[in-house]
């Protein structure tokens, strides 16, 4: 009788723990589409292995940074390390990389009101500079495979 509610309780601990990492993740996902590196950070100091975790539509952190042009969020992620190159290489449900990602205009939640030219332009060279540097962390995974 004691070994089934000893069962029990570890069941519900379990679930309380998958329910506490779903949050997280969640939380995780919010902060870094509003740009909130205090929270990144806390929750990376809480559990570094969400740097994995994937949304509904595959994307990862890394994709939403770049989605939603959060340069702090991008900053934060490649400050923090080894998980980079995995997450450069992840591909979203979509078959998008983080640089169609970033070839493509921001997400509507920004602009609020009808395309200015400026906003075009600030855009396109966002663009410019992430594919550069994008470019050299490619060439530099590919090197350290190859040689």
């Amino acid at each position: 009788m004691f070994e089934r509610i000893e069962e029990e309780e570890e069941e519900e601990e379990e679930e309380d723990q998958l329910v506490q990492s779903i949050k997280t993740s969640e939380a995780m996902f919010e902060a870094a589409k509003s740009g909130n590196i205090i929270i990144l950070d806390f929750i990376f100091d809480y559990n570094p292995n969400l740097f994995m975790e994937v949304n509904s539509k595959g994307q990862s952190i890394l994709h939403i940074a770049i989605l939603y042009r959060k340069g702090s969020v991008y900053r934060l992620i490649f400050k923090k390390g080894s998980y980079k190159n995995v997450l450069v290489q992840h591909i979203d449900h979509e078959g998008n990389n983080i640089l169609h990602l970033a070839g493509k205009f921001a997400v509507e939640e920004r602009f609020g009101s009808p395309t200015h030219q400026a906003l075009i332009c600030s855009e396109e060279l966002w663009f410019k500079v992430h594919q550069v540097f994008l470019y050299f962390l490619h060439l530099q995974h590919y090197i350290k495979i190859y040689f």
